[in-house]
């Protein structure tokens, strides 16, 4: 399989790598009714009231979940604001994301149960 010049599958280049992505699920960013962020800012925000997010004190995440903006686009589905520069929010981006990815491997888990992860 070729890969694009930064490794990504379905771009041929005239360069080909010998190491292969087992499964890679394509998602979609910002906010639209395609878009993944808008499920992962809805999750993050089910779970943090739900009490499923537990966190210890931690002035980085503290001070990145404080200088985040969700912001809506006209159809009313949020994202994080990444316009402003001087805000730093890469740990609360990354715990939003992993909260999208939780609630999606959940809803993908037998009921039966399976192996899971925490956040926290």
């Amino acid at each position: 399989m070729d890969a694009s010049p930064r490794g990504l599958p379905g771009k041929p280049t005239s360069q080909s790598t010998d190491v292969q992505p087992r499964h890679v699920e394509w998602r979609g960013t910002g906010a639209g009714a395609t878009a993944d962020g808008s499920h992962d800012v809805r999750a993050f925000q089910k779970q943090v009231a739900g009490r499923e997010i537990r966190m210890r004190k931690h002035f980085l995440m503290r001070f990145h979940l404080g200088s985040a903006v969700i912001w809506r686009d006209a159809a009313g589905n949020p994202a994080l604001d990444k316009r402003h520069f001087n805000r730093r929010i890469d740990a609360a981006s990354a715990a939003v994301i992993a909260a999208g990815l939780r609630s999606m491997a959940a809803a993908k888990r037998p009921l039966s149960g399976g192996p899971g992860f925490r956040i926290v």
